[in-house]
């Protein structure tokens, strides 16, 4: 409630809610509110603040936050495919990285990096600890108007250094530290393994 309604939604914004997501194929823009005037209830904020309210999101969208962590506070263009090959194994094209923005800056990236971090080896996100690499982590609970809520899990994993993020979302998963982080910790044990 601090942070308040015109420094959520401007940080929020700068993550890429509500915007069109430079992408292969195209997204759903996220959303920090929908009705105008709603953060102008302080409970209303508090809400938007810990995933509620009215906010949308997608897991690319969540996969890019946890990336721009992961990356220093550089939003890196998402794309589908590196590299195209023909038949006989000759590359026809190659996606150079770009960034496509940058929200944060190092110290703060960092800052939420380390509290990541802190969630895998000491937090509720204890479970998708990987032996041998820095691995970092959030979980959520998002309620639905149903019995079940969504559960969702972000995180990142390196060797020495954030090289992998991920983005779990299981709708009607019930909560955040159960399924969705053991998949997402799954994932990312499974490229760091093939792809060190």
């Amino acid at each position: 409630m601090k942070v308040g309604a015109e420094n959520l939604t401007k940080y929020a914004e700068r993550f890429g809610f509500g915007a069109d997501i430079p992408f292969d194929v195209p997204v759903a823009p996220g959303q920090v509110f929908g009705t105008p005037g709603f953060l102008d209830a302080q409970s209303a904020v508090a809400d938007t603040g810990f995933g509620q309210g009215q906010l949308l999101t997608t897991p690319l969208n969540m996969a890019l936050v946890a990336a721009t962590i992961a990356n220093g506070g550089s939003t890196m263009r998402p794309y589908l495919v590196a590299e195209a090959r023909d038949s006989t194994g000759k590359s026809m094209s190659k996606t150079k990285p770009s960034e496509w923005h940058r929200p944060v800056s190092k110290a703060t990236a960092a800052t939420v990096r380390d509290l990541m971090i802190n969630d895998i080896a000491n937090g509720y996100a204890y479970a998708a600890a990987i032996d041998g690499h820095v691995v970092g982590g959030k979980t959520g609970t998002a309620e639905t108007n149903t019995d079940l809520p969504h559960a969702w899990f972000i995180g990142f994993v390196g060797e020495n250094d954030p090289k992998y993020a991920v983005s779990v979302l299981l709708e009607h998963g019930g909560e955040g530290t159960h399924e969705a982080l053991g998949i997402g910790r799954e994932m990312l044990l499974s490229t760091i393994t093939k792809y060190p």
